[in-house]
């Protein structure tokens, strides 16, 4: 049986307690300044009711106050909730209406709180509570069992409300361990956490680094934009791994990081022109997989294709299990399209309150062994090829991906609808150079068109204001 994620870290840090934990500009935590910290947080936690499968939000900053408070509530027994301070207040306010009753308390800073739209739940401020938090005497702190609930992350939705995928602790601890073997972590490793807390590739980076007992690297916002900022912090803290979106390696230089062994890129399509710039003289990785399925299903180690040819999906993670099936479910031949679908350790619980569109995602898996085992359907086409890795193909539905994030279009057409003057709205995708501006939005057939502006329109981050009339809505990509 794979050790569960807080297990790992627990031996981590016994191996090597005085190594350094977490780096943020010019602080520095410890691995054991870290488990201390933690253990005084999940005591508080505990004594004020927290427990196995309560839901605790986190709505902090890049800071060590984010692993304090993500391994905080794990050793609590209960599971985290990461939301992104920066959202809009009606989309964190639709976030926390959903999570309801099962979280009592939300986690922040002083810094983060006044983003905070009012919520019944307490708001807890950690840095100005961690006096009382710091004193709280110890409590006997639960012990966490494969099926219970680790953490809820929210994603995009189609019907234009997002939606939490819920993710036990068995698939955290599978997606861990085979991250730190197939990317070469060690304790020596550090490791860049890119991607927000509400980014399900934090989970990656937050906990291969930990449970590794290496160094993860934090930094404000404006420090991870792909240009000098990141190129100088990555240089300053000699950075060795990295998950970086392709549209953002495309704005780098290779030959800028010399201290980076291991280079994966994942939330978008690769190319075969960024495995030849990248893969010469390190590690290039190209990692497949939808948050429903603890981030990542598939990877592939990538070496330069003289053909030109697009890198593949590459081979299954150790724990899951990839099935390529046609509209009845019945399993293509060779070389043949069809959806991906998902099965093993790291198949998701469902999503939060939503058991109708659980029903139709996550369908019982008739090739696994164990009782109600179920598969999760990507909604991805690939095929495979003549030496096994799988090809991917595009999506069997209107999902698109900007610069790494997941956008389905039926959110960005239900928010447009609610902007004034829009009748009627009809997202669709087009490409642009990378040279041009950052994406943006117009609509619709029988209104005025919307574009990026300061006023946002309830329940989603896209920005949104009338303007000229439009014939359709266009999400532009550099992906």
């Amino acid at each position: 049986m794979t050790p569960l994620v807080l297990d790992l870290i627990d031996r981590a840090a016994a191996r090597g307690p005085d190594r350094t934990a977490i780096v943020c500009g010019n602080e520095r935590l410890s691995h054991r300044e870290l488990l201390a910290r933690s253990h005084a947080l999940a005591s508080y936690l505990v004594a004020r009711g927290v427990g196995p499968e309560h839901l605790v939000c986190i709505a902090v900053e890049p800071s060590p106050w984010a692993p304090i408070a993500m391994l905080g509530v794990l050793r609590a027994g209960a599971a985290y909730v990461p939301l992104d301070p920066a959202y809009p207040a009606a989309r964190l306010a639709d976030m926390l209406a959903q999570v309801g009753r099962g979280a009592p308390i939300v986690l922040t800073t002083s810094s983060s709180a006044s983003r905070l739209p009012p919520d019944p739940a307490a708001t807890l401020e950690l840095d100005r509570a961690w006096p009382e938090i710091g004193d709280t005497p110890a409590a006997a702190l639960p012990a966490a069992a494969p099926e219970q609930l680790a953490y809820v992350i929210f994603t995009s939705g189609s019907t234009g409300r997002p939606k939490g995928v819920m993710v036990p602790h068995a698939g955290l601890a599978n997606l861990v361990t085979a991250q730190i073997e197939t990317f070469a972590i060690d304790a020596a490793s550090v490791i860049l956490q890119f991607a927000p807390l509400s980014f399900d590739a934090s989970v990656s980076e937050v906990f291969t680094a930990l449970a590794a007992g290496a160094t993860l690297c934090l930094a404000p916002r404006d420090e991870l934009a792909p240009g000098p900022r990141l190129v100088e912090l990555m240089r300053r803290h000699r950075v060795t791994v990295a998950t970086l979106p392709p549209s953002s390696l495309a704005l780098l230089d290779p030959a800028a990081f010399p201290t980076l062994r291991t280079i994966v890129s994942a939330g978008e399509a690769c190319s075969a022109d960024l495995v030849a710039r990248w893969a010469p003289g390190r590690r290039f990785l190209n990692a497949y997989g939808p948050t429903e399925v603890t981030v990542c299903a598939t990877m592939a180690v990538c070496d330069v294709d003289v053909s030109g040819r697009a890198p593949s999906l590459g081979e299954p993670l150790r724990g899951a299990n990839v099935h390529l099936l046609d509209a009845d479910l019945r399993s293509v031949g060779h070389g043949r399209p069809g959806e991906i679908f998902v099965g093993g350790a790291g198949v998701a619980r469902g999503y939060l309150g939503r058991p109708d569109l659980t029903a139709e995602r996550f369908l019982p898996d008739p090739w696994a062994h164990a009782p109600g085992a179920r598969m999760y359907r990507t909604g991805d086409l690939a095929r495979r090829r003549d030496d096994g890795s799988l090809e991917f193909l595009g999506r069997t539905d209107d999902q698109v991906k900007v610069r790494g994030h997941r956008i389905e279009l039926g959110e960005v057409e239900a928010v447009l609808r609610t902007a004034p003057g829009v009748r009627d709205a009809r997202p669709s995708r087009r490409s642009c150079p990378r040279s041009r501006a950052p994406p943006t939005s117009s609509s619709s057939t029988t209104g005025h068109a919307a574009r990026p502006a300061r006023s946002t329109a309830p329940g989603c981050p896209l920005r949104s204001a009338p303007d000229r009339p439009a014939r359709h809505a266009a999400i532009s990509s550099s992906a």
